[in-house]
C-alpha cells in the first residue's frame, strides 16, 4: 500500500480513479508571512505597517498511467466531478492523516498533450494557512499538555461549565487577565461558549455579557496558560490545535 494518497472532501482520488497516483505535495512546509512596509522621507530603511498570514497553495503532483485514451478521459471527467466545490473542503494527505487542511481547487494541469501516461498537478488554495490537528478536550484549565506544546497556535473552540450564580460568572485566563464575563444571568445552569454563540441551556445569553470587561471574540489562549472560573463549576474546554 502506497503511503501518500490525496483525500479531497472525503474522496480518496488514488482509489477512485484508475491509473491515478499522488506523487508529491508541495507547499506544506516552510511558510513566509506577508509584511507590508512604508518609507518615511529622510529616514533610512522602512517601517512595518502590517504583518499577516496569507493563505497558501498546496500543489499536488500526480502521475497518470492510463491504459487507453478512453480510460484517461474518463479519469479526467471523474476528477472534474470530485474536485468541484463552491466552498473550502477538508483536504487530507494519507502520509500525515492526522492533519486536515481546508481549501478548494484553483488550478489543474493535465499531463502534456493529454497523454495517456504522464505527470500533472492540482493546486489547492487554502484561505487559512493552517493544518488542523484533532481537537483535545480537558476538564481542567491548565494548558500544559505536551500535545499542545508543538503547535503553532491553539484556540479555545468551546467552553462548557455550570453557572452557580446569576451574577459574577466569568471564564478567566489567569496569565493574560482576559475574561468572558456576565453582569447577570436569567438563571443558573449549563453555559456553552463558542466563537459565534453563547447559550445558557437553549437560551442565547450574549446580551448578558459584561462588555466593559469581556473579550469574548478576542479571548486567546497559549500553551502554558491557566483558565479558571468565577461563580461556576464543572468546566470542559475543547482546544483547537493548529500547525503552520
Amino acid at each position: 500500500m502506497r503511503e501518500l494518497k490525496l483525500n479531497y472532501n472525503g474522496h480518496v482520488l488514488d482509489d477512485m480513479i484508475p491509473g491515478f497516483f499522488t506523487a508529491n505535495v508541495e507547499g506544506r512546509g516552510l511558510y513566509t508571512p506577508s509584511i507590508s512596509t512604508f518609507t518615511v522621507p529622510g529616514r533610512e530603511g522602512d517601517l512595518i505597517k502590517e504583518q499577516s498570514l496569507p493563505g497558501r497553495d498546496l500543489i499536488v503532483h500526480f502521475v497518470v498511467k492510463a491504459e487507453s485514451a478512453k480510460e484517461n478521459l474518463d479519469g479526467q471527467r471523474t476528477l472534474n466531478v470530485l474536485l468541484k466545490t463552491e466552498e473550502d473542503v477538508p483536504v487530507v494527505f494519507t502520509d500525515r492523516s492526522e492533519e486536515t487542511w481546508f481549501g478548494r481547487v484553483s488550478d489543474y494541469k493535465a499531463p502534456e498533450y493529454d497523454a495517456w501516461q504522464g505527470t500533472g498537478s492540482i493546486t489547492i488554495h487554502c484561505s487559512t494557512p493552517f493544518a488542523y490537528l484533532p481537537d483535545i478536550t480537558f476538564s481542567q484549565g491548565e494548558l500544559t499538555d505536551t500535545k499542545l506544546s508543538t503547535c503553532y497556535a491553539i484556540r479555545l473552540k468551546r467552553a462548557t461549565f455550570t453557572a452557580t450564580s446569576t451574577s459574577g460568572v466569568a471564564l478567566v485566563n489567569k496569565n493574560t487577565a482576559l475574561r468572558i464575563a456576565f453582569k447577570t444571568l436569567p438563571n443558573v445552569g449549563v453555559i456553552k461558549i463558542e466563537r459565534d454563540l453563547i447559550l445558557l441551556g437553549a437560551q442565547n445569553v450574549v446580551p448578558y455579557l459584561d462588555y466593559q470587561v469581556s473579550t469574548w471574540k478576542g479571548f486567546s489562549i497559549h500553551y502554558g496558560d491557566s483558565l479558571y472560573l468565577e461563580n461556576a463549576k464543572e468546566p470542559s474546554y475543547t482546544i483547537e490545535r493548529l500547525l503552520l
